[in-house]
C-alpha cells in the first residue's frame, strides 16, 4: 500500500502550470539595474538617442603631435642624407648599409600607418552629424527623471557643439528635411490623435518616437507631389497661354525652378543636374511644338 497524503494525491493529478495547454514557463524579465546599465538601454531604444561627443579638439591635437614627430623625423632623414659618406648609399637601397637611415625609414613608415589610421578615423567622426537639439533633449530628461548617472559623466549631453549622432540620415536631403518636418508637426498633433502612429518602448514608456518608415513614407509623398506640380502645371499653364514669347518664358521659368530645386534639395552631382534640367527643358519644348501644330 502507497502512504500517500492528500495534498500528495492532489499534485500527482492537478495539471503543472509549466505544461497547461502548451504553455512554457519563461522566468521574469526585469529591467535592467539603475545606473549605466538602464542608461544604455534607454540609449539602445532608438536610433535618435545614440548621441555621444565627437572630441573635435582632442582628435586634431593628436594630428598635430603625429604631424610634428613626422616633420621631425623627416628633418632627421634629409640631415643623414646630406651628411652621408658613401654617396653610393644613396643610389641603391639594395646597397645602403647606413644603419641610421634603416631605422629612421623604420619609424616614418610606422608613423605614417598610424597617421594615416587617424586620419581615415577622424574622416568618419567629423562626417557623422551634429546631434539635434530635440534628441539630445529627451536624453536630459531621461537623465534628470532617473538620476542615476554622475552628473560630471553627462555634462557633454548639454552642449551641442561637439556632439555627434550615430543615427544616419537619409541620403536624400530633400526627404530628410520633409521627414524632420513631418515629425515637428505630429509632435505638435494631440497625443490622442497619434497613439496609434507611435512606437514605445515597455521599459521606457515616456518614450514615445515616430518610426522612421512613416515619416520617411510621408516624405516621400509630399516629394512626390512636389515634383508633379512642377512637371504638369507648366504643360497645363502652356495649354492656357495664346502668346508664343510667354511660353517660351514660362518654359524659362520652368527649367529655372526644377534645376533649382534638384540643386538645394539634392546631393546630384553638376552633370546630373545638366542632364536633367535638359531632359526637362525639352519636354517642355516638344509639347510647345506639338501645342503649336
Amino acid at each position: 500500500m502507497w502512504n500517500l497524503t492528500i495534498g500528495q494525491i492532489r499534485k500527482i493529478f492537478q495539471p503543472s502550470q509549466n505544461t497547461h495547454r502548451g504553455a512554457v514557463a519563461r522566468p521574469k524579465v526585469n529591467g535592467p539595474p539603475s545606473g549605466y546599465p538602464r542608461f544604455a538601454a534607454f540609449l539602445g531604444s532608438h536610433s535618435s538617442l545614440h548621441i555621444f561627443r565627437r572630441f573635435t579638439a582632442l582628435r586634431l591635437r593628436l594630428m598635430l603631435c603625429k604631424q610634428d614627430q613626422l616633420s621631425v623625423l623627416e628633418q632627421q632623414l634629409q640631415e643623414i642624407d646630406r651628411s652621408e659618406s658613401k654617396p653610393l648609399y644613396l643610389g641603391s637601397l639594395r646597397r645602403d648599409q647606413n644603419p641610421e637611415r634603416k631605422r629612421i625609414l623604420d619609424e616614418i613608415d610606422t608613423l605614417l600607418s598610424e597617421y594615416d589610421a587617424l586620419a581615415e578615423r577622424n574622416e568618419h567622426a567629423f562626417a557623422r552629424c551634429e546631434a539635434r537639439g530635440r534628441d539630445m533633449a529627451n536624453v536630459r530628461n531621461w537623465l534628470a527623471d532617473n538620476g542615476s548617472i554622475a552628473r560630471k559623466e553627462t555634462e557633454y549631453i548639454d552642449t551641442a557643439e561637439d556632439t555627434m549622432t550615430l543615427e544616419k540620415d537619409a541620403s536624400d536631403i530633400a526627404l530628410n528635411a520633409v521627414a524632420v518636418s513631418a515629425e515637428q508637426l505630429l509632435m505638435r498633433l494631440p497625443r490622442a490623435w497619434t497613439s496609434k502612429l507611435r512606437t514605445s518602448n515597455p521599459r521606457e514608456p515616456k518614450l514615445w518616437v515616430f518610426p522612421n518608415a512613416l515619416l520617411h513614407g510621408f516624405g516621400r509623398v509630399v516629394l512626390a507631389c512636389v515634383l508633379v506640380t512642377l512637371l504638369f502645371v507648366p504643360i497645363v499653364t502652356i495649354s492656357a497661354i495664346e502668346s508664343l514669347r510667354a511660353r517660351v518664358v514660362l518654359i524659362w521659368i520652368s527649367a529655372t525652378l526644377f534645376i533649382l530645386v534638384l540643386t538645394v534639395l539634392t546631393r546630384a552631382k553638376t552633370s546630373e543636374i545638366f542632364v536633367a534640367g535638359t531632359t526637362y527643358a525639352t519636354v517642355l519644348v516638344v509639347f510647345l511644338a506639338q501645342n503649336e501644330n
